[in-house]
């Protein structure tokens, strides 16, 4: 048993719980289809994040048989495919393995202690019932917070009124509180071997967990759901503020959030607006789902001064939304705006750490790993700063230049979080990881003055705030020379 709080450990597993039953579910999407890239995605994000868990706890047996798991899906990713039966087999076992370490140290915390000082003073271990009554009290609590937010969603409009996205904000923040209920109940340590006597209780716990997951379930998708609206209002808006009728529009059944849409609406019509002379113009919209970001293209003859005016009216309200915009034009006078903007999800599943005293959370579908290399891993003769690990190398960025918080870092940064995205990877370092977990995003919340690369901003349980990595603009600042880095942040 390691030298940590108890309390800390249960955290840990009931956590690592959650893990496990994505490991099962992502699993058996592998057995029926090994070549699935989706599911050993997600496979690799569960086994980075009990990974970094294990790491921060010490439990060195536990991290070496995630960090072996994670070689078996490495292997099968790069086998043939007549040697998929023998590294499926390869990584059901080491998944096992992971799973048997975790009923260990279950175990091993509710087994009683052998020695205890005479000094010592032990906080009271809850009962079983007690822990149910707690469970009740958050189902309660719970339930009524979902009331609240039923009743606070308007009715489904093709446009959000002033009235109707208030109430919609208060939905949102009950919502909110629903997740941080949610994180309490799976905080709840129960011991993993009970008397028989309590298995009515266990039985009462388990049905409030189903009550809680029926109270908050059907909220959200509505939540979710009163919160998007098509892209194609947003494109509707645009033509009629402009009065043209020369436009060629991609249909789309894409949605996003309505903040995003209103804001985006006044620099998407200055930049069409630079279009008018064109004889046709062609708007379309597609979705980067991996990095959840949205991207709006507009196509038509434009001269190069009404280019520039509109460049200079759309461009700051544009990069307060962290939007980048890309420019193309070819020989037949034809020009291309892209503009691509994060898509601000409701909720978002991240890998959670530490830099100095800001929480900055990854998109746990892109975390390959969070490691702490050895002296020996790292490569410092290089304009960019390399770590070598088992899947290759990848560039070391500073986590303290672009995330610290401006008083300076005195600490060092041990850890990295390893992320990929279109076929490339990097590294951030960082004080020390903390949870993979559930995080509301608050819509569109006003953004640090920064250039860093942060997509949005979301509320931990506690209500602090955590930046989100915009993983695209991180690779993006890898490949840029130091000195132009250093002036990002």
């Amino acid at each position: 048993m390691p030298d940590m709080p108890p309390d800390i450990i249960r955290q840990f597993l009931a956590q690592s719980d959650a893990l496990f039953i994505r490991l099962d579910r992502d699993l058996a999407e592998l057995e029926h289809s090994p070549r699935d890239p989706a599911a050993a995605d997600r496979l690799s994000g569960a086994l980075a994040a009990i990974r970094t868990g294990a790491g921060f706890l010490d439990l060195l047996d536990f991290e070496h048989a995630a960090a072996r798991a994670s070689d078996a899906l490495r292997t099968l990713r790069h086998a043939a495919e007549s040697d998929d039966a023998n590294a499926l087999a390869a990584l059901a076992i080491a998944v096992h393995a992971v799973r048997q370490q975790r009923d260990s140290l279950a175990q091993s915390l509710a087994a009683p202690a052998t020695t205890a000082s005479p000094q010592a003073n032990p906080v009271p271990v809850p009962t079983v019932d007690e822990q149910a009554s707690a469970c009740a009290a958050i189902v309660e609590t719970s339930t009524a917070r979902a009331s609240i937010a039923a009743y606070l969603l308007p009715e489904t409009e093709p446009e959000l009124t002033s009235n109707s996205a208030s109430r919609l904000d208060e939905a949102m923040s009950e919502v909110g509180n629903l997740v941080v209920q949610a994180n309490r109940l799976a905080a709840i340590p129960f011991q993993s071997s009970t008397p028989d006597s309590d298995a009515p209780v266990l039985q009462r716990v388990e049905r409030l967990s189903d009550e809680l997951t029926r109270a908050t379930s059907g909220i959200r998708h509505s939540v979710q759901h009163a919160r998007a609206l098509p892209i194609m209002l947003l494109f509707a808006r645009c033509t009629d503020a402009l009065s043209l009728d020369r436009f060629d529009i991609t249909d789309t059944d894409l949605q996003a959030d309505s903040t995003l849409i209103d804001r985006l609406t006044a620099p998407l019509i200055t930049l069409i607006g630079a279009c008018a002379a064109s004889p046709r113009i062609r708007l379309s919209a597609q979705h980067d789902a991996g990095a959840d970001i949205l991207e709006l293209a507009i196509t038509g003859a434009i001269a190069p001064d009404s280019l520039d005016a509109a460049l200079v009216a759309a461009r700051a309200p544009l990069e307060s939304m962290r939007a980048t915009i890309a420019i193309q034009s070819d020989e037949r006078g034809h020009t291309n705006i892209r503009v691509r903007v994060p898509a601000n999800p409701v909720f978002l599943h991240c890998t959670l750490v530490r830099i100095g005293r800001t929480h900055v959370a990854f998109p746990i579908d892109l975390v390959c790993e969070v490691v702490r290399p050895e002296p020996d891993q790292l490569l410092e003769g290089t304009s960019t700063p390399v770590v070598m690990l088992a899947g290759g190398a990848a560039a070391l960025l500073d986590g303290a230049s672009l995330f610290g918080d401006g008083s300076g870092i005195a600490e060092s940064l041990p850890y990295a979080v390893v992320v990929q995205h279109a076929g490339r990877r990097v590294a951030l370092s960082c004080s020390r990881p903390v949870a993979a977990m559930e995080i509301v995003v608050r819509p569109m919340d006003p953004l640090p003055a920064t250039r860093a690369p942060i997509s949005g901003v979301g509320a931990l349980p506690d209500g602090s705030p955590a930046l989100i990595v915009d993983i695209p603009a991180l690779i993006r600042l890898a490949g840029e020379r130091p000195a132009a880095r250093r002036a990002a942040a």
